[in-house]
């Protein structure tokens, strides 16, 4: 079989630092859009001037010489970048946006650039303390009010002969002769430094849409990960005040955010979009059509996501009682849903029945762990039909088990039962017999929130929600309840008098096999509720399988 791939070629170049750049000025060399914002703290930039000046690598360039028309940043350090020359050969910066920045504004920076208070300002105002010598602490912000001390060289005059005469004759001035003269040695040497610094870029020249996007979405594995959404507006030509598919995007985050849902994975979104777009394959799509799509049929869905997506957070928060996106066993949960509501914005009690029984036994059974291409176009094309009334919704398991052998966030089966038993127990109360805020807490803290009991033990029944003050163990806190609150507040975590029997005992593993127990007997009829049927352990694996 022919090979139909176009030829993407890798050359490596060499560039001293004024060259680089002045491709940077004149527009030959660009920062697409989809890269982060500029995030560099301070001391990031400064470290880099100072590993310039001693010649140490700061990492090759990773740019894309491309005729395709790719969006791109119009400021790069705070300095506006003219379009490029027509017929001129443009090149985009896959990995290195924040070196480039910080090189650019500080190299670059006008005289009569702001250099204010704000840090957005004075962060670009970067000086070499020449009398600092060799310290590793040599560069300096100068963020104060009025003119730096006559020995910080300024690193925009290094670039520029003018400037630096300038800088030279005001040293003079205020130093004199004799106590400028070395100073300027020393300030000329690391001029020739920086000028000279010799950068490694990586060119990709040519290839199409398809091998661009793989390129996009290897790179910055250190830094923010660039989603397909971002990809694909970065990869499509718009006029200015188009709105992107990104900013789509980014607005429908935003809806499910305000629903108190929190803010769903770009991707889950995305993903979403392409399926109700009527994309075959959402999880390895062809680009080459997505990107063909996207002013068409993909823009279109993502209105129609946007609504869709709603109404399926809501039957989530209300009918799964599912609090946040975050715990969602499975992000392809929400991608069916929104399908579903798609097709059927008005669904039955029946159907509405069946689903809450399909989101718990999918939680529970490892459905989509690892889930493939086949196997989510198989989830959807059923989900579509039976939001259209033409099928059911089946799964291959039939028997659940509701608990997790141990407690692991990454796991959906644990996902899962924090829901259920976040909605069996919802009047939390502290040790004091005080209500928790719940809601608050998960939506604010990470895993710490579900403390242990017992120390070393991993099983679901050993975590409860339950702050307590400085010092003081979650252990400690439950055995010394006062005996006019313990009732309540230990019925309020689904903590047996059994169990606590055991933890005043000093048996904590008898705390957690009792608790255990009672929260298993808790969990039958629930199960049976969704005309589903339990294993006889109840108990199944809790790897991380979150997809």
């Amino acid at each position: 079989m022919a090979n139909t791939h176009i030829t993407m070629s890798v050359r490596p170049e060499i560039v001293m630092m004024d060259e680089l750049l002045e491709r940077v000025a004149n527009g030959r060399l660009r920062v697409p859009v989809f890269n982060r914002p500029f995030v560099w703290r301070p001391e990031q930039m400064l470290e880099l001037f100072d590993s310039i000046e001693r010649g140490y690598p700061v990492g090759s360039l990773l740019v894309w010489q491309t005729d395709e028309p790719v969006q791109s940043l119009e400021q790069i350090g705070d300095i506006p970048i003219p379009a490029p020359e027509p017929g001129a050969s443009v090149s985009y910066i896959l990995d290195g946006h924040q070196r480039i920045s910080t090189l650019f504004g500080c190299l670059y920076r006008a005289g009569d650039a702001p250099r204010g208070d704000d840090p957005k300002d004075w962060r670009w105002w970067v000086y070499r303390d020449l009398r600092a010598g060799d310290k590793a602490s040599a560069y300096r912000h100068f963020p104060k009010p009025g003119p730096a001390p006559a020995h910080y060289l300024p690193l925009r005059s290094v670039l520029r002969t003018l400037d630096f005469l300038a800088f030279s004759r005001e040293m003079v001035d205020r130093e004199g002769i004799g106590g400028a003269e070395h100073l300027i040695e020393q300030a000329e040497l690391i001029t020739q430094r920086v000028k000279s610094y010799k950068i490694a870029l990586s060119h990709l020249i040519g290839g199409d849409l398809n091998q661009a996007v793989e390129v996009f979405a290897r790179v910055n594995q250190a830094g923010q990960k660039i989603t397909s959404d971002q990809m694909v507006s970065a990869l499509t030509f718009r006029e200015s005040g188009q709105v992107t598919l990104a900013e789509r995007i980014d607005t429908i985050v935003s809806q499910i955010a305000d629903t108190g849902f929190g803010e769903p994975r770009r991707e889950t979104v995305f993903r979403t979009v392409l399926a109700i777009a009527g994309e075959q394959d959402v999880m390895a799509p062809d680009w080459n059509a997505v990107v063909r799509r996207v002013d068409g049929r993909v823009a279109t869905a993502t209105e129609e996501t946007a609504q869709a997506m709603t109404a399926a957070a809501a039957f989530l928060q209300h009918e799964a009682k599912v609090p946040l996106f975050k715990y969602l066993p499975y992000a392809h949960q929400l991608m069916l849903l929104t399908v579903f509501f798609h097709h059927q914005p008005h669904p039955t009690r029946a159907q509405l029945a069946a689903l809450r029984s399909w989101f718990w036994k999918t939680s529970w059974t490892e459905a989509f762990a690892s889930a493939n291409s086949t196997a989510v176009r198989r989830a959807l094309d059923e989900m579509i039909a039976f939001a259209n009334g033409h099928g059911t919704l089946t799964l291959k398991k039939d028997l659940v088990e509701p608990i997790p052998e141990k407690f692991n966030l990454n796991s959906a089966r644990t996902r899962a039962y924090l829901i259920w038993e976040l909605a069996e127990f919802p009047a939390r109360r502290n040790a004091a017999n005080e209500p928790i805020d719940t809601a608050s807490l998960l939506a604010t803290s990470d895993s710490t929130l579900f403390r242990q009991v017992i120390e070393r033990d991993y099983r679901p029944a050993n975590r409860v929600i339950l702050p307590t003050r400085n010092g003081t163990s979650v252990r400690s806190a439950l055995a010394n309840l006062a005996p006019a609150d313990r009732t309540e507040v230990l019925d309020s975590h689904g903590i047996p008098q059994r169990a606590w029997d055991s933890l005043v005992d000093g048996d904590g593993n008898g705390f957690v096999t009792h608790r255990t127990a009672y929260l298993a007997q808790r969990l039958v009829p629930f199960v049976a509720g969704l005309e589903l049927t339990t294993s006889t352990s109840l108990i199944g694996p809790a790897e991380a399988d979150t997809e």
